[in-house]
C-alpha cells in the first residue's frame, strides 16, 4: 500500500496491490517474485504498509490455521510489525463427540432461556420509577439474569459461526502461467481466481474475528459464573464469610480504589516523564 502516486500501468484493489504466492511455487520461484515486485516497483521507499496473510490446515484434527503479519511504517521511519496466530475450527459436528456436545448444547440453552424467562418475570416493571424499584428488593435482577444472557449471546455467536458455510480449495487458478519468463503477474481468467482467494481471506478473518469474540464472551459468562457461586454459598455462616464480608465493606473499598486510583495514575505519569525518554 503506497501513499504517493499510482505508476501507470498499476491496478490497486481498494489502495492496495494483492500478490499471491501459488502454493506450486519452488524456493527459487517464490524469491525471484520477491525480486520481481522489487524491480517492478510494488514496494519502494513510498511503501507505508506490507500484509501478509496465510492459511493454513491441518486434516487430522480438522482446524484451519490464520497467520496476519503487518509491517507498517511510521513517521519517524521505524517499522511496526503485528503479528497474530490463531486456529479456526469450522467442522463444528463431525464425529460422535460433536453430537454428544450438540446435544448437551441444545439442553444448555434450554435452560439458560428458562433462566432468563424466570428472571425477567421477577424482574421490577419498565414504568416504575427509579426509587421504587429500588425498594424492591424481591425483585432486584440477580446476576443469573446477567449470567443467562450472556450465556444465550454465547449460544447465539455459536450458532453464528456453525451456520457460516465455509468452504476452500486447496489451490486457485490465480496467474496465467507459473513457468513464465515474463509478465509473471499476469492473472488468469480476467483476474477471477485472485478475487475468489482474496474473498476466501476475508472470510477467514471474519470467521477468526467472530472466535474471539466467543472466547471473550465465554471468559465473561464464567467469571459471572463464579459470581454466582459466591452468592449460592452466602446462605451457610462460614461459607457466605466472604460475601458478607464485600458487602459490608463496598463502601470502603469504593473509596479505597478512588484513592489508589488517584494516587496511581499520578505516580505513573511521574514515571513516564521522568524515565519516558530512555532506553535500555
Amino acid at each position: 500500500q503506497s501513499d504517493g502516486t499510482v505508476p501507470f500501468g498499476f491496478f490497486p484493489n481498494d489502495g492496495k496491490f494483492d500478490i499471491w504466492f501459488d502454493v506450486n511455487m519452488d524456493q527459487q520461484r517464490a524469491r525471484d517474485m520477491i525480486t520481481y515486485m522489487q524491480d517492478g516497483l510494488f514496494y519502494d521507499e513510498l511503501t507505508n504498509h506490507i500484509r501478509v496473510r496465510m492459511v493454513m490446515y491441518n486434516s487430522r484434527d480438522n482446524f484451519f490455521g490464520n497467520v496476519d503479519v503487518s509491517f507498517r511504517v511510521l513517521n519517524a521511519g521505524l517499522i511496526r510489525s503485528t503479528y497474530s496466530v490463531n486456529c479456526i475450527k469450522v467442522e463444528l459436528y463431525e464425529t460422535s463427540d460433536d453430537l454428544v456436545r450438540l446435544a448437551l448444547e441444545i439442553l444448555f440453552a434450554g435452560m439458560v432461556l428458562f433462566a432468563v424467562f424466570n428472571e425477567m418475570r421477577s424482574s421490577p416493571p419498565p414504568l416504575l420509577p427509579f426509587r421504587d424499584c429500588a425498594k424492591m428488593s424481591r425483585h432486584e435482577v440477580s446476576e443469573e439474569a446477567v449470567t443467562g444472557v450472556i450465556g444465550a449471546s454465547e449460544e447465539a455467536v455459536t450458532g453464528v459461526i456453525e451456520a457460516s458455510e465455509f468452504h476452500i480449495e486447496p489451490w486457485y487458478d490465480v496467474y496465467a502461467s507459473l513457468e513464465g519468463k515474463g509478465r509473471w503477474l499476469m492473472l488468469a481468467n480476467n483476474g477471477a481466481g485472485l478475487r475468489e482467494v482474496m474473498e476466501k481471506l476475508n472470510n477467514v478473518t471474519v470467521l477468526n474475528d467472530i472466535q474471539v469474540m466467543y472466547w471473550a464472551i465465554g471468559g465473561l459468562n464464567g467469571f459471572l459464573l463464579v459470581i454466582r457461586v459466591l452468592k449460592m454459598c452466602h446462605f451457610q455462616p462460614r461459607l457466605g464469610i466472604v460475601t458478607r464480608t464485600l458487602q459490608r465493606a463496598v463502601s470502603d473499598l469504593g473509596h479505597f480504589f478512588m484513592l489508589f486510583l488517584a494516587v496511581f495514575t499520578g505516580y505513573s505519569v511521574t514515571g513516564h516523564l521522568v524515565f519516558g525518554t530512555q532506553l535500555e
